[in-house]
């Protein structure tokens, strides 16, 4: 066998330490000493009693005074003993210890020991001063001293159950659960629900389950996430935290801050490249978070696309249930191989990890966004369970030599961080530094999983008129929320002296805005309202609208809408809920303000800072300046007409503008009538695309042309 079966079977240790004896036997056979004391450490601090002591045994026979513990009695009785195999029978309910692990300790006792009651006495001194030793070792260890089997009962724990009292106390706690975002998972021994919910401050939070029990010692030892939450500053690189709420004995929920952008992984495949100085934005900002967690002793251990969200030009990570504070002597810290993928050597073969191992990750992270290929990985099947795992991802991360891109960018750089040896690599400061440059605005690419409309539908009455940065970014969290989204934009065909833009036009602008942040079509819709004579006609309006029984949701945060909407009963959406944090003032933001005044003063440079990006794909800042120029046109009591005509100025069809419809969707419901057939293409570009009876046509607005109280609304055909 060579020398990389030994390394294989080192690295499996991490799914099953009966690995490590298997390991160990493989470096005997080729003499292979310095992997031979590399699986001693990392025996010792896993607490594998059974491999320490196959280890000294070799040690002793072959004179090798690096493979002994100077104190074996101490380490037995503080550390070894502690982390015997646990196994599970989940139809008996039973923990236990295996006989034959059983004989194996009671064996060491008496060879190593001289009084075995000495022995538990001392173990068990260590035990009271172990808060974090969870009681069903400490139980299965008892049994073990009064000679009893080593079987213990236990609760299996229910999902539902834990489900039941997580919506009972948010009941009792008035606080309303929006969703669930991730079922109860196994996952390294712990189950895990995550909900989004609306707290009693009126504010979205994200409700984490923390982990109720643990199988090893790398595991257990780890330090619990609002643990490390508290000892960092307070930044939007992360979720703030606001603490843990128990809501029934041993269930707890962390609670944090919603994070709001794009997950990386969208990202991190061939089909959605970024550009080359988009990666250097979004790995630079990824290096200044880590440069900020390792100068607070921490480690963050957990990188790779899941785990970093992008929403413009900000960059988050996510999820520190796998940080760790690094050991002020050594450097370094014991872990476990999470994610094979990203695993860096030192993780994968002595689960040992530090500071360089965060850089490890995210050189891995820099090649994938540049190629949309893994460094060290061939395509191929997806490993059947987890040794597979880590012998298809995780040996290569530790065994195979990075080979640079040449004509790429940055390739020496990721070549470094990529370094087999931690102590070659990068700091996080140093990767950080290399890539200083602009910010950049990330363009986001098309977003995965549907939004359903039925029972799913949040309605978002936009009093609009030059879309902002603000209100997309409404409208984009309400959409990442799972949410689909109806638009209603007041009146389609009025244009008044404060939003002398035609609704359609700003239905363009919205919909360009919401397709630059990775949405389509099929996630949101628009509804035009007319211009109501009281809020009773108004309220019996949206009442009677196609789709409001889908409604679930209002969002907005004008108080004149709330008042409208209080005959509904649906609950309400504020900017606050989706843009405040807990114990910050927000004042909610009149957005359209801030773009009307800069175009009507020609502030360009305004202008360009909240324009939502797309919208200028429908109207140019000269040409809103036009509009706002123009006379204003408001029809409410007389007839509203659109008509389309052809190359020659003839018309084609005449209609009124129907209920809930804009001119334009007005003129092809028409042509529906007529017996045409017409598919629509993109409505949503500065010139609507159609197939009309199968040829593709265009639509492109003319001019409005009033009437004393009647109103024509002209659009051309072209070919």
């Amino acid at each position: 066998m060579s020398i990389n079966s030994g390394l294989a079977l080192l690295a499996c240790t991490a799914a099953d330490r009966r690995n490590l004896v298997r390991a160990v036997n493989e470096f005997v056979k080729i003499d292979a000493w310095e992997y031979l004391k590399q699986a001693f450490d990392i025996a010792c601090r896993n607490g594998d009693l059974r491999a320490v002591c196959e280890i000294e045994r070799i040690g002793r026979e072959n004179n090798r005074p690096e493979l002994l513990l100077d104190d074996f009695e101490t380490w037995v009785t503080t550390h070894g003993i502690k982390w015997f195999d646990l196994y599970q029978d989940d139809e008996r309910h039973v923990r236990y210890i295996r006989e034959e692990d059983v004989a194996f300790i009671e064996s060491m006792i008496a060879e190593r020991f001289s009084d075995r009651d000495v022995f538990w006495k001392r173990v068990f001194v260590t035990l009271d001063v172990d808060p974090k030793f969870p009681s069903e070792r400490r139980a299965l260890l008892e049994c073990l001293a009064k000679r009893e089997n080593p079987v213990i009962s236990f609760v299996l724990e229910d999902p539902a159950e834990i489900e039941r009292y997580f919506l009972e106390f948010c009941r009792e706690s008035g606080m309303t659960v929006f969703r669930r975002y991730q079922e109860a998972n196994e996952s390294l021994g712990q189950n895990s629900f995550v909900y989004l919910v609306l707290d009693r401050d009126g504010l979205m939070k994200v409700f984490k389950q923390l982990p109720s029990r643990d199988r090893n010692a790398l595991v257990i030892t780890r330090p619990s996430e609002p643990d490390v939450y508290a000892a960092l500053p307070v930044t939007d690189a992360l979720p703030h935290c606001y603490g843990v709420v128990e809501v029934a004995e041993g269930i707890r929920f962390m609670k944090t801050s919603v994070v709001f952008g794009q997950v990386l992984s969208d990202f991190a495949k061939t089909s959605s490249m970024l550009k080359s100085e988009e990666v250097r934005h979004i790995v630079q900002r990824i290096a200044e978070t880590l440069s900020m967690l390792h100068s607070h002793g921490i480690a963050y251990l957990d990188l790779r696309p899941e785990n970093v969200k992008v929403n413009g030009s900000d960059v988050s990570l996510l999820d520190l249930g796998d940080s760790r504070f690094i050991d002020s002597n050594t450097g370094t810290v014991d872990t476990y191989l999470s994610d094979a993928r990203y695993a860096s050597p030192e993780v994968v073969l002595a689960c040992r990890a530090s500071t360089a191992s965060d850089v490890f990750q995210l050189g891995i992270l820099f090649h994938v966004l540049l190629t949309g290929l893994h460094p060290f990985i061939e395509q191929g099947e997806e490993p059947r369970y987890r040794e597979e795992e880590i012998l298809l991802f995780a040996m290569p991360n530790a065994l195979k030599l990075y080979e640079p891109i040449q004509e790429f960018p940055y390739g020496s750089l990721i070549e470094h961080m990529l370094d087999k040896d931690p102590s070659k690599r990068p700091s996080a400061a140093e990767v950080a530094e290399a890539l200083n440059g602009s910010d950049v605005d990330i363009r986001h690419c098309s977003r995965t999983g549907g939004r359903p409309r039925e029972n799913n539908t949040v309605l978002f009455p936009a009093r609009m008129g030059i879309p902002h940065k603000g209100h997309i970014e409404y409208m984009a969290r309400l959409l990442e929320l799972g949410y689909h989204l109806r638009i209603s934009l007041q009146c389609s065909y009025v244009i008044s002296d404060i939003d002398p833009i035609p609704k359609w036009v700003v239905m363009k602008m919205v919909a360009q805005a919401l397709m630059e942040k990775g949405f389509g079509p099929e996630d949101f819709d628009f509804l035009f309202t007319p211009l109501p004579s009281s809020d009773e006609v108004h309220r019996l309006w949206f009442a009677m609208s196609d789709g409001w029984e889908d409604v679930v949701a209002i969002a907005s945060a004008n108080a004149g809408v709330h008042d409208l909407f209080t005959f509904s009963n649906k609950p309400m959406i504020d900017q606050r809920m989706l843009f405040g944090f807990e114990g910050e003032v927000y004042e909610d933001q009149s957005w359209g303000k801030i773009l009307r005044r800069a175009v009507r003063t020609g502030d360009r440079e305004t202008f360009d800072d909240y324009i939502a990006r797309g919208s200028e794909r429908i109207a140019t800042f000269e040409e809103l300046q036009r509009m706002y120029a123009a006379t204003p046109i408001l029809a409410q009591s007389g007839r509203i007409t659109a008509v389309l005509l052809d190359e020659d100025d003839e018309e084609i069809v005449r209609t009124k503008v129907f209920r809930s419809l804009g001119p334009e969707a007005s003129i092809l419901r028409a042509l529906e009538m007529q017996g045409k057939h017409i598919r629509i293409i993109d409505s949503y570009a500065r010139v609507s695309s159609v197939e009309m009876d199968h040829s593709r046509t265009f639509i492109r607005y003319e001019r409005m042309e009033v009437e004393g109280e009647n109103q024509s609304i002209f659009f051309k055909k072209e070919e």
